[in-house]
Formats: structure tokens, sequence, C-alpha cells
């Protein structure tokens, strides 16, 4: 019996060896590589689905900003007309003001004329002065017109009789008189 030894390798053996490890290569790289196309896929439509979301909220947030700003322009518009209406009021105010205290002058220079007898011919008022042209039956008449002016001193200040003559019609005395009276 011969017995053979074949010391060199076998050729076949190790072309299967290279080929299993050629396909085990292959295998994890394809998976590898399948593994990584499949992460950057999912990536991808992670980013699209936020880009989608962020649009989205840009949209709401254009929206609301519009809003606000017409908000804004309403209250800024708002804010002129009350402050054009508190002028108004303001105006209103100081013009009633300015009358009742004029009227308050004519009031008291005419109340005391019924009481006295004492007759205008002219009433001339302004904000500092009044001059007044008048008759009275008696001059006593007239001083105590005068006096009765003068005691309010809250509205009166001074007052200046300019001039008084007599005239005579028939029988009768009337007395004319020019007074000045200051505020």
């Amino acid at each position: 019996m011969i017995i053979k030894f074949n010391l060199l390798p076998k050729l076949e053996k190790k072309e299967k060896e290279r080929e299993e490890s050629k396909l085990s290569f292959f295998k994890v790289y394809s998976i590898i590589l399948a593994s990584i196309i499949i992460g950057m896929l999912f990536l991808v439509s992670k980013t699209e689905r936020n880009l989608i979301h962020l649009e989205k909220e840009k949209k709401e947030k254009n929206e609301m900003l519009m809003r606000y700003k017409s908000i804004s322009n309403k209250v800024k518009e708002i804010e002129k007309k009350t402050e054009e209406m508190e002028k108004r009021i303001e105006i209103i105010v100081s013009l009633k003001e300015k009358q009742d205290l004029t009227l308050k002058k004519l009031y008291t220079l005419l109340i005391h004329t019924s009481s006295n007898k004492v007759f205008f011919e002219s009433l001339q008022i302004n904000d500092t002065q009044a001059k007044i042209k008048g008759m009275c039956y008696d001059i006593d008449l007239l001083t105590n017109y005068i006096n009765n002016i003068e005691s309010n001193r809250d509205i009166i200040k001074a007052t200046h009789l300019k001039s008084a003559e007599t005239k005579r019609i028939g029988t009768t005395a009337i007395y004319s008189f020019e007074l000045e009276v200051l505020f």
C-alpha cells in the first residue's frame, strides 16, 4: 500500500475560505451600508417633517404678528383719539370756567341795580375791567351801588368813578355817571 502525503495545501479549501471571507466581508459591508442608508433616509424624513412643522409655525407666528400689529395700530389710534378728547375736554372746561367767571362778574354788576334804582346806558366787560355808563335818581343811590359791588372783593378789585353829572329834566334831577370797575 502506498501512502501518499500531500504536503501542498489544498487549493479548493483555501478558495472556499477566501470566497467565504469575501462573502462575509460583503455581507458585513452591505449590512453597514444598508443601515447607513436607512439611517440617512430616516434623518432626511425627520428633517423634512421638522421643516414642514417649522414652516407651519412660521405662518402661524406671522399671522399672530399681523394681528398684534393691527391691534397695536388700533391702540395708537385710540390713544390719539383720547388725547384729542382730553384736549377738547380741557378747552371746554377752560371755556366754561372763563364763561362762569364772566357771568359772575356780570351778575355782580347787575344784581344791585334794581335795589339801588341805578340804570345802565352801556356796559362793556372784558377780562380785566368793565366800563359802565348809566344814570340814577340820587347820588346816594350811586354811592350805595358802588359800596355794594365793592363788597364782593373776591371778584371786584377796585371801582373808579370817572365822572358824575347832574341833568335836570323839569323839576327832576337825574345823575349821569361813568364808572370803571377792575376785576
